[in-house]
């Protein structure tokens, strides 16, 4: 986990997937375990492009658009995976005998075991891990001792990661450079760095109001004087500059 954290650290938000890649083949080796799905805080977003997959040489690296039906099949286990508050374990014979379009393929391609554990954080539920034992030829598959916590932990440690990594990528596409904003922000006062904050938050100009004691009229008037004076076109532009600067 120490030596997964800081190369984590260390990557750039570009190189986020590649060292992940990288990282996940021991952590399976550790969990006894053949393949590993993060899947993000929103089902709105799961798809190939928002979802991580990594699996063992031997094995076909699935992403969870081959898992997708037409006939929407599908759903019945992406409300399980988005459902779950405890972790879920399926053994080879539920999975031979389930109902679940995605589980009934998963034992048709060969997996003896599969978990879903639901990963949170700061109280609340922020994504989820799922992950598979395949049989090997000739060989048996035996359950193996995956601690649930161990692999809920490595799951948010992941998650973290490649989250703040989405961010930050997202946020330095066509930004200015962190010198201008810097110096922006220090001409902001106390006062208008915490009004900025709340609004980027998504709270009203009356919920912020009554939480800094001012009147929404008020602070109506400091954000679009933030705007002008941070040089920002939208409010979008406004949560980006805050997010981009820490300042929520």
């Amino acid at each position: 986990m120490l030596e997964q954290s800081e190369q984590l650290m260390q990557t750039g938000p570009a190189q986020f997937t590649t060292v992940w890649q990288h990282l996940a083949d021991p952590a399976l080796t550790f969990f006894g375990l053949d393949r590993v799905t993060l899947f993000p805080n929103s089902m709105i977003l799961v798809n190939a492009e928002n979802t991580l997959h990594h699996a063992v040489d031997w094995l076909n690296p699935a992403t969870i658009n081959d898992y997708i039906d037409d006939n929407d099949r599908h759903l019945d286990y992406l409300k399980k995976v988005e459902q779950a508050k405890e972790p879920v374990l399926f053994n080879e014979v539920e999975l031979a005998s389930s109902n679940d379009f995605v589980l009934q393929k998963l034992y048709q391609e060969g997996a003896c075991l599969h978990y879903i554990v639901p990963l949170s954080l700061h109280g609340e539920r922020w994504g989820a891990l799922a992950s598979s034992m395949f049989k090997k030829t000739l060989c048996n598959c035996s359950q193996p001792s995956t601690d649930i916590e161990q692999l809920k932990l490595i799951g948010n440690l992941w998650l973290s990661h490649w989250q703040h990594a989405k961010v930050l990528s997202s946020v330095s596409e066509n930004a200015p450079s962190r010198t201008a904003d810097h110096h922006k922000v220090l001409k902001l006062s106390p006062k208008q760095v915490k009004v900025l904050s709340l609004l980027a938050q998504g709270y009203s100009a009356k919920q912020a109001g009554k939480m800094l004691n001012l009147s929404p009229r008020t602070v109506e008037s400091h954000k679009y004087r933030l705007m002008a004076q941070l040089e920002l076109h939208s409010p979008m532009e406004m949560v980006l500059f805050a997010v981009r600067n820490h300042l929520i």
